[in-house]
């Protein structure tokens, strides 16, 4: 864990878990029983840009939530046990989505894990560019 405040670290879990219940929970689930819910819903999530977008936002920023909580991200084991979670929270989003629409995995739910994953490493390339410029800016000072 990074070594700062402790109320900072506190603070940093906790927008964790936030972000990670949010990504669990299946937003389009709701549309089953309201179609104005449905209607609002789908006049943004129709468009697949607008899903792609969505889901690589999502990971992107567990991505870097992981690595500020895990120090930085940098070293080789916290890197892979960001790509773990990546991967464990969008089987999870996938699996309750499925709960929900009634039909098996389909290339639909494959894409989508490749998108979280895109976004899990542009999450992962932000966290390391944005610590190779704060070094970087430090050396010159």
């Amino acid at each position: 864990m990074i070594h700062v405040n402790g109320t900072m670290m506190k603070r940093a879990v906790l927008v964790l878990a936030f972000w990670v219940v949010a990504a669990l929970f299946p937003f389009g689930w709701p549309t089953v029983f309201s179609t104005g819910y449905a209607r609002a819903f789908n006049s943004v999530f129709d468009y697949e840009i607008a899903h792609i977008v969505m889901h690589a936002l999502i990971f992107a920023g567990l991505a870097v939530l992981l690595a500020r909580v895990l120090g930085g991200g940098a070293s080789p084991r916290q890197l892979l046990l960001i790509a773990v979670a990546v991967t464990l929270v969008a089987l999870a989003q996938e699996a309750a989505q499925l709960s929900y629409k009634g039909h098996g995995w389909t290339a639909a739910e494959t894409f989508d894990i490749a998108t979280d994953w895109a976004g899990g490493l542009a999450g992962i390339a932000a966290t390391r560019l944005t610590g190779w410029l704060r070094d970087r800016r430090r050396a010159v000072l």
